[in-house]
């Protein structure tokens, strides 16, 4: 399904590009397509590639000190990905990245994207916006992690990704609200409850 507000978006960040740059700026980008289950990007390994999702469900999580996987984003189709320790500090991933179903992506070499802009200034604007966008999102996140009790982080997550309720494991979902499954189980009771 096409997302039309994101489309006008893109179209509104590249609407100076040419065909020409078109053309050459997908010639960087190659397809690459994931079975659900497979690394994207392994901790320790350095990835610097940056990817849009066409189709399919990303998942990033970390291996604690217990030795369990802490899942902290998730990204859908129309959405970026990338071990950004790998591309924002140029260091190895700290993050594990796995294709949560089978999964396309169109990725380009963080590099080869840089001289891209870098002959391109007029393009700035479009990776300022995607930046920011980023930064966005992890300050809201972090924001309501730290200001919201589970249950309002629960109905917040649910409002913002209703289909990923129904794409994912209530463990997964359960991890990036940092709760027990088991809590997420009363929670859901009690909204229920609620009517």
């Amino acid at each position: 399904m096409i997302d039309i507000p994101r489309l006008n978006e893109y179209l509104q960040l590249f609407k100076e590009f040419s065909i020409d740059d078109a053309k050459f700026f997908f010639s960087l980008t190659r397809q690459r397509k994931l079975k659900s289950g497979e690394l994207y990007v392994q901790a320790g390994e350095m990835h610097r590639k940056v990817a849009h999702i066409k189709s399919g469900l990303m998942r990033a999580y970390f291996i604690n000190e217990n030795g369990e996987e802490v899942t902290i984003f998730f990204r859908k189709e129309d959405h970026q990905i990338a071990p950004y320790d790998c591309i924002f500090a140029n260091k190895p991933s700290r993050m594990f990245i796995e294709a949560f179903e089978d999964t396309t992506l169109y990725e380009v070499d963080y590099e080869k994207l840089q001289e891209f802009m870098a002959r391109h200034p007029q393009y700035e604007k479009a990776r300022l916006h995607f930046h920011q966008k980023l930064l966005m999102e992890t300050f809201l996140r972090l924001e309501k992690f730290i200001l919201m009790p589970p249950l309002q982080r629960y109905q917040y997550f649910v409002k913002e990704n209703p289909e990923l309720v129904q794409r994912v494991p209530d463990k997964y979902i359960a991890s990036i609200l940092g709760i027990t499954p088991g809590s997420l189980s009363r929670i859901r009771k009690r909204i229920k409850q609620k009517g």
